[in-house]
């Protein structure tokens, strides 16, 4: 199954670097909202944070909440200097949860090389000085 695989997987992102997509489960009954969490892109050289939730669950805040910790993550554990965010042009929840975090819009591309997106980023002294 793909939860198994993605935690025992040699050359997968958990095992190589301690880090991945993360279910996200809602504590009061269990619900699956979605995942939240970091990736690293060995070819970019850059680490980025990622979320996706059910439609369902959007505008609640998860979202945000899940990304937090994945900020704390990333800066605490990881010791990462910079985080970044990809996010389509058209997502403008996404954009506002990347904004939430802390993170401001570095430059805009083509994803895939076709889509608008935006790149956002949040470096290490910007965290600590907004989340202390």
């Amino acid at each position: 199954n793909f939860a198994t695989d993605y935690v025992s997987n040699a050359q997968g992102q958990f095992t190589l670097y301690k880090m991945g997509r993360m279910a996200v489960i809602r504590k009061e009954d269990g619900a699956f909202l979605g995942w939240s969490g970091l990736k690293k892109n060995v070819t970019e050289g850059y680490v980025d944070i990622g979320y996706r939730f059910m439609k369902k669950y959007w505008g609640k805040g998860y979202a945000t909440e899940s990304g937090l910790e994945v900020l704390r993550h990333a800066f605490h554990d990881h010791n990462l200097e910079y985080l970044v965010a990809h996010v389509h042009e058209l997502n403008y929840g996404s954009q506002i949860v990347a904004k939430k975090l802390g993170m401001v819009i570095n430059h805009r591309f083509l994803w895939d090389g076709r889509e608008p997106a935006r790149f956002y980023q949040i470096d290490a002294a910007s965290y600590f000085e907004k989340f202390k």
